[in-house]
């Protein structure tokens, strides 16, 4: 989504290769979540030889956590459920206010970033060993 907002300024499609080139994504992995993001009205896209992929609404309206729940669900979890579904006992009772001020805490920092912010910065450093 970052490559789209920063290539496909205006509505103009960029190439799936493009994208997968510059994100490290493999292709056909790439196009299946262009596929679920397209089918969120998050994504536009154009057949063809002219054609590719490009954001269906400004990049300053979509988050990160916008573009989370559509690809993985809900941005926060812990085993698998949302902080507020979990039990335990009363002696470990404590941990869910924990988890549940982590996802909020974890939640708002995704709903702050938004693309048009992150797109414009220099690519993160690698930290791949």
């Amino acid at each position: 989504m970052l490559v789209l907002a920063r290539l496909g300024r205006g509505g103009r499609p960029v190439k799936v290769e493009r994208v997968a080139r510059e994100g490290g994504i493999p292709p056909k992995f790439l196009e299946g979540i262009l596929a679920e993001l397209r089918r969120a009205g998050m994504v536009e896209s154009k057949r063809g030889a002219e054609g590719g992929y490009w954001l269906a609404r400004p990049p300053a309206d979509l988050s990160v956590a916008d573009v989370v729940r559509v690809i993985d669900g809900p941005p926060v979890l812990v085993a698998g459920r949302e902080p507020a579904e979990l039990a335990y006992p009363t002696a470990l009772g404590g941990l869910a206010e924990v988890w549940a001020a982590a996802g909020a805490a974890g939640l708002a920092v995704m709903e702050d970033a938004r693309l048009d912010r992150l797109a414009v910065r220099d690519p993160a450093p690698d930290f791949q060993i």
